[in-house]
């Protein structure tokens, strides 16, 4: 895999978030962050992995920096959704992953 290709390390943790492994996919997300800060997918990826990983306030942190970034580009539909799930989050209506 290119050491500098963010794209490869989302797509990698994509296939590890499918297969279960979490905490892989959270390493992955890392460095595709790290490499592309703007990309909102990233973070909401992560964010997933986070939040079944039991780990809801990062989680939250994660889906609120995807919704800035659909916000700054202008992406008024996915911001509105990710503020929608956001919501949902923190008020207790998503609970198990069978409600994302």
């Amino acid at each position: 895999m290119a050491p500098n290709n963010a794209t490869a390390y989302f797509l990698r943790g994509m296939t590890s978030a499918q297969l279960g492994n979490h905490q892989a996919a959270i390493e992955d997300y890392n460095q595709a962050i790290a490499l592309d800060a703007a990309s909102p997918l990233a973070y909401i990826g992560r964010g997933v992995s986070e939040l079944k990983d039991g780990n809801y306030d990062t989680a939250q942190t994660d889906f609120q920096t995807a919704a800035d970034l659909f916000w700054q580009r202008k992406k008024i539909a996915e911001y509105r959704a990710m503020k929608q799930f956001i919501q949902q989050l923190s008020q207790g209506m998503i609970v198990s992953e069978d409600d994302f």
